[in-house]
């Protein structure tokens, strides 16, 4: 179950301008010309913004964009996601979040098609929902869409998992879009995944098999990898 987006004017030559840097970094060869990147005249009413991540860069930018808008919420925010291995800064985002009184909603799928991953993810649960965060598990497939909104201002749709290899390893793309319009669109998408989801509770998760809580610990230990 994904989630794809079409973007038009202005946004589309940082998108593409990405897609050029991804060839130049692969292949050597620079493609750059006027063909390539026209000028787009604006259209449409939602500011847009590309936000490109990867060894090539000389910084975590989708890490620092994501903490940025952990660290602004003063209301709500949801995020979905496939995979769920985070670190230590944002852990504690999220729960400084939840804090001073923000509503923290993470979706996940209930079986994921890579097993040592889910498990890994699993190990951070019971901090998540100590914290006060939300963690809703959609049933109705591999939920795959990786998306964020915060308040009614900001939204984010891309290519990157809320995981360590995404934040500091892959090659990914997101785009942030800013006003409450958007904001409200994509967050009726997440409302549909929530409302196909099994809400957790810190007590039913702590009574799952002891064999669930090993294995969820022994993956752990290879969270950096995975």
């Amino acid at each position: 179950i994904d989630m794809t987006g079409r973007f038009t004017g202005p946004v589309v030559g940082q998108l593409q301008l990405v897609f050029l840097e991804d060839w130049l970094f692969t292949t050597g060869e620079n493609l750059d010309n006027d063909e390539v990147l026209p000028v787009l005249k604006p259209v449409g009413d939602v500011v847009a913004q590309a936000v490109p991540s990867g060894p090539d860069e000389d910084t975590t930018i989708f890490l620092r964009v994501l903490l940025a808008g952990i660290n602004a919420a003063q209301k709500k925010i949801i995020i979905t996601t496939p995979y769920l291995i985070l670190d230590e800064p944002t852990l504690i985002a999220m729960s400084m979040a939840v804090s001073r009184g923000v509503e923290v909603n993470v979706v996940v799928p209930t079986k994921s098609d890579h097993r040592l991953v889910m498990l890994a993810g699993h190990a951070f649960y019971d901090e998540l929902m100590e914290a006060g965060i939300q963690i809703y598990q959609y049933r109705r497939g591999l939920l795959h869409a990786k998306t964020m909104t915060v308040d009614d201002s900001f939204a984010l749709l891309g290519s990157s998992n809320f995981d360590l290899r995404s934040f500091y390893l892959n090659f990914e793309l997101s785009v942030m879009m800013y006003g409450p319009d958007i904001t409200a669109r994509l967050r009726f998408a997440q409302m549909t995944y929530i409302n196909d989801s099994d809400k957790l509770s810190l007590s039913e998760w702590r009574q799952r098999p002891a064999l669930d809580h090993y294995l969820s610990s022994a993956a752990s230990l290879f969270s950096p990898l995975l």
